[in-house]
């Protein structure tokens, strides 16, 4: 307690008390402890010479039995840092799922001591401290029954412990016992049995005891008073209720009655029952009824009681029972701490934890629908491909074979785009870049576009504007726009198989207003807040009427709101659907068209270089350019590029590939420009996003033309730069 001797020597014990109240509290109960018992003990508070509170077991006997004014031994034990482990161990166990080597270090590391007995009784783990402090070797220890260990005298009690946790497993008594070291020393000990056979990972009965025979062998003396039981009482931070046997409360401090919302005066017009949660009725009477029959003497529960106002309290209530003379239970103690914030917390993990399987539900039947999406397509090109080989191939099979092959195609590139695109959504790598294009030649194409996937549907088109005239230049974001309405379109007609498809197309002062309603299988109401949601689908599993990667709707929602923009959904089962957008524009009332022949003539055509590391891909280039009559040449990396370019002055065109070995096309297009920076080197590349376009354009390509390649997108290119 950090005092001198000389300090304490003949003074009053209530020095070493932060209060009155406590000390006079832990004087009565001791009083009667060894009254009835000739013994016992208590935890209470002591605070040292420098202001410290600590954590202490006092335990006393009488000097003479028989005339308690000859004085009292008093034996006291600091278990501040028990109560600070087994705090730790309670964390430790919660979190057990999540790492088990976390809670082994803890226990290991331990300075009281940590065993675990299996169902059987024996040894199946013992901390360094524990083993090392009885002596024993971990081959004289592990593997042994527990009763070969304990005082022959005090097996009852730990027998009756053992029955008591087994039918109730929330329940964690401690009890005291004695312990025999190697040496034949019996030590005593406090022991707190814990029933983890349950748990995956410790699966045994875990004890955490601290050595309390010093405790029996040190002299205090102490007194008691009831003004400091008065004080600890009511400024206690915890909630502390005493009841009657029968539940009726006939005290309370005004923590508890806050925590409840209850005034003292109201508390004790009622019983434990009217305030706890008719849920936990029955758990809790069951203990209560272990403690009459006098199991033990001390309860741990989490429990529900139910506030002034209606609603439930989550709390942890401990209770601890006080006997007269006789035995016979007179009251009992419960101190309650609020844990609503804890349990709120738990709830949201649990949640998060339900979320977090549901997302990976729905990846695994994305993975299970893309492999369908992507392979159906792979599957028409394949297939097709090996059928123009076939000889004696009517034209017109060959040009059936061909569309079908180029449908497929382009199903394929739609699938692959949509998974980078929410990919780079989700990353934040898509950003906003406002050009001015005409509305109208977007929409229309868009639904010209769909009509040529009607095949045999009977769907009717219809168009309501305020809109007049055939061109309507805005500034804005065209390719998302374009996208936004490519999706919904899609949507529409997916999910439609006859009535109509409707556009309603508005500007309304700044801003650009449109809604897409089908007369389709409609929305459930459960699915319309999730239908947003990456990889969401109306429908899962492998029967399936609809197709499509559940990304489109992800993407509107996002590039929507991306463009400050709103959306909103309106379905009815088997009615349709209608999703309305509005998103700010500005009207472009005088637009000056460019001239897309400014640069012809510029360069005549003699030689063109293709730079690219893949045969086919080559092969495929220069396939189409044969028509331009010019000089087709080849390098297969960046390096050979540089040097052809040095020593052809003739050519004029290069198409350069950017991921190829020994060089790649950035570094051999710098390089190429620093002695030909008036030669166009146009990229050719599969990175397609808006970050990687604006690097190429950069790092000194003049323009750039993203993989599949296109034929009309080839030569639209090429017209910027040569006349063919």
């Amino acid at each position: 307690m950090g005092y001198e001797p000389n300090e304490i020597i003949g003074k009053s014990a209530s020095i070493i008390y932060p209060n009155i109240e406590e000390y006079e509290r832990v004087g009565l109960e001791k009083y009667k402890q060894i009254e009835l018992y000739g013994t016992g003990s208590i935890e209470t508070v002591w605070m040292k010479k420098n202001g410290e509170l600590v954590n202490i077991f006092l335990s006393s006997t009488p000097l003479n039995l028989n005339d308690l004014s000859n004085g009292m031994t008093f034996t006291a034990l600091d278990i501040t840092k028990r109560k600070q482990i087994e705090n730790e161990m309670l964390i430790a166990k919660e979190k057990a799922e999540e790492s088990k080597q976390l809670f082994k270090s803890l226990i290991e590391n331990a300075p009281d001591g940590v065993v675990i007995l299996d169902k059987s009784g024996k040894f199946k783990y013992g901390s360094p401290n524990a083993i090392r402090h009885f002596g024993y070797s971990r081959k004289d220890f592990i593997g042994h029954l527990g009763e070969e260990f304990a005082h022959p005298d005090d097996m009852p009690l730990i027998s009756k412990t053992f029955e008591t946790i087994f039918a109730n497993p929330e329940v964690k008594p401690t009890v005291k016992y004695r312990f025999k070291r190697k040496n034949g020393e019996f030590r005593w000990l406090e022991t707190t049995f814990t029933n983890l056979l349950s748990d995956k990972y410790i699966n045994g009965i875990v004890l955490n005891f601290s050595d309390i025979t010093e405790r029996k062998q040190i002299e205090i003396e102490l007194l008691k008073s009831k003004e400091h039981f008065k004080a600890i009482f009511e400024q206690a931070s915890a909630g502390i209720g005493i009841a009657l046997p029968n539940g009726k409360i006939i005290n309370s401090n005004p923590k508890f009655a806050e925590i409840l919302g209850y005034s003292i005066d109201e508390l004790l017009t009622k019983s434990a029952f009217d305030i706890t949660f008719p849920g936990d009725m029955q758990k809790e009477k069951l203990l209560i009824r272990q403690v009459l029959d006098r199991n033990f003497d001390t309860f741990f529960i989490e429990k529900r009681y139910i506030h002034k106002n209606g609603h439930t309290v989550w709390a942890y209530l401990s209770s601890n029972v006080v006997k007269d003379e006789n035995g016979d239970i007179e009251y009992v103690i419960g101190v309650v701490i609020d844990i609503s914030e804890q349990k709120k917390i738990e709830n949201e993990l649990i949640v998060a934890k339900d979320k977090a399987e549901e997302s990976d539900r729905l990846k695994s039947a994305f993975l299970q629908n893309m492999s369908h999406e992507v392979r159906t397509p792979l599957n028409a090109i394949v297939g097709f491909s090996q059928l123009l080989t076939n000889e004696n191939q009517s034209i017109g099979k060959i040009k059936k074979y061909s569309d079908m092959i180029s449908s497929s195609s382009k199903k394929l590139i739609d699938i692959i785009s949509d998974v980078i695109e929410i990919s780079q959504i989700q990353a934040k790598l898509v950003f906003i870049k406002n050009t001015d294009f005409d509305l109208i030649k977007i929409v229309m194409e868009t639904i010209q576009e769909i009509k040529s996937k009607l095949d045999n549907k009977e769907i009717d088109f219809i168009v309501n504007s305020n809109i007049t005239g055939q061109e309507f230049f805005i500034s804005s974001d065209e390719i998302k726009i374009s996208e936004i309405f490519k999706h919904l379109f899609d949507n529409a007609l997916k999910f439609t198989e006859k009535g109509k498809i409707t556009l309603d197309l508005n500007m309304q002062s700044d801003r650009i207003e449109f809604v897409i309603s089908d007369t389709g299988i409609g929305i459930s109401k459960e699915m319309q807040q999730k239908i947003f949601e990456p990889f969401r689908q109306i429908e899962l599993g492998m029967c399936r009427n609809y197709g499509g990667n559940g990304l489109g709707l992800a993407i509107v929602k996002a590039y929507t709101e991306m463009l400050n923009g709103v959306i909103n959904l309106q379905s009815e089962p088997n009615i349709g659907t209608s999703i309305s957008i509005s998103i700010p524009v500005i009207q472009i009332l005088q637009h000056e068209k460019s001239n897309k022949n400014s640069q012809k003539g510029k360069y005549s055509v003699n030689t063109i270089l293709i730079v690219e590391d893949e045969p086919s891909n080559y092969e495929y280039l220069a396939e189409l350019l044969s028509e331009t009559k010019a000089k087709i040449l080849h390098a297969a990396n960046g390096q050979k590029a540089i040097d052809i370019c040095r020593n052809e002055t003739l050519i004029d065109f290069v198409l350069m590939d950017i991921k190829m070995p020994v060089m790649d096309g950035h570094t051999a297009t710098k390089l190429i420009k620093s002695f030909r920076p008036d030669l166009p080197i146009i990229a050719q590349t599969a990175y397609a996003l808006d970050s990687d376009k604006e690097k190429f354009l950069e790092s000194g390509f003049d323009d750039y033309i993203c993989k599949p390649i296109q034929e009309e997108t080839l030569f639209a290119t090429i017209d910027k730069y040569i006349n063919r």
